[in-house]
Order: structure tokens, then sequence, then C-alpha cells
């Protein structure tokens, strides 16, 4: 094998003169780590769809990779670069698990409020808020997102309704009052 006679020969330990490029240490890819967050955020509290993090992923796990080769990077340096696009696809996806389990027994809450009212009161009430503070401390947030987190509560031709965005933009869970039915639009 020849050196290139433009890059000077490393040296080990011993203090020998080698013909073998050094190894960089293994570090933190700080750009792959920063994409990664963003992802997880817009996808987790955004947008609560899945679909941004396969994406990104997808782009990021192989620029990432190339990256990591090109810096010589090995054990530690590549597990890193191939673990953090799987755990931001595993994260979101569990986050938006977790906000729909919250949001469907805040539903069921807020059901049975609802019922309530109506044994109470001989009608379904005209809007949520008519629940507190007697049968809801508040009316809660359907999850913990900054779109598509509330509760809908409406009434149609004497047909009431409660509906929460499962799967924005559509994906719609609802509950039909008089049908004592969950059901589920688009």
């Amino acid at each position: 094998m020849t050196r290139n006679p433009y890059q000077p020969p490393s040296t080990s330990e011993a203090g020998q003169v080698s013909d073998q490029p050094e190894r960089s240490p293994a570090r933190w890819p700080l750009g792959t780590i920063l994409a990664v967050l963003a992802g997880y955020a817009v996808e987790a509290f955004f947008l609560g769809q899945g679909v941004l993090v396969l994406l990104v992923a997808g782009i990021i796990l192989p620029v990432s990779l190339v990256k990591g080769i090109r810096r010589r990077d090995r054990g530690l340096g590549i597990a890193i670069r191939l673990v953090l696009p799987l755990a931001m696809i595993l994260a979101a996806w569990g986050t938006i698990r977790a906000n729909n389990a919250l949001a469907r027994a805040r539903a069921e809450r807020i059901v049975a409020a609802v019922e309530a009212y109506a044994r109470d009161n001989g009608r379904y009430p005209n809007e949520l808020e008519q629940l507190v503070p007697r049968y809801l401390e508040r009316v809660p947030l359907a999850k913990y997102m900054l779109v598509f987190n509330g509760f809908r509560y409406w009434e149609i031709d004497g047909q009431h309704s409660l509906m929460w965005v499962e799967v924005p933009p559509f994906g719609r869970s609802t509950y039909s009052f008089e049908r004592k039915k969950w059901g589920y639009l688009d």
C-alpha cells in the first residue's frame, strides 16, 4: 500500500511511523441529533400522523451513515448514527399512541359526564362548558398537541355528537349520544 504524499504519516503510541490513516474517535453527531429531535417534536406534538418521522429517518439515516463512513467512524459512532433515526420513529409513534389513548380515556369521561347531565336535566347540554364544574372539573384537551388537540361537541337536527381528531387532519373518532355508539369519520 502506498502512502499519500500529501498526508503526513501517522505515528503509533510507541512512536513508530505507520502508513495507516488514523481513525477519528467516536463523536456524537450533533447535526443528526438535532434533526432527530426536530423530527420527533414536529411529528409528536404538531402533526401526529407518524409519516414525517419515516421521511426524516429515510433522509437522516443514509446521510448520517455516509458522513460516519467518511469520518471513518467505527463501532459506537456508526451505532449512534443507526440508532438515533430508529429511536426517533419509535418515540414519535409511541407518543402518538399515548396521546390517542389519553384522548380516548378523556372522551369516555366526557361521554359519562354528558350522560349524567342528560339524566339530571332531561336533555343533553348545548355545549361542553355546561358540564363544568358539576360533572367535570374542566373540559379537558383531547391530547398534548399544538393543533387538533380539542374535543368538538355539537347538535344537528336533535343528534348530539362528540368528536376528536385521532389522525390529523382527518381520521376523526366520533360518539353519537342518541345511538350510544362510537364511529369514525374519514
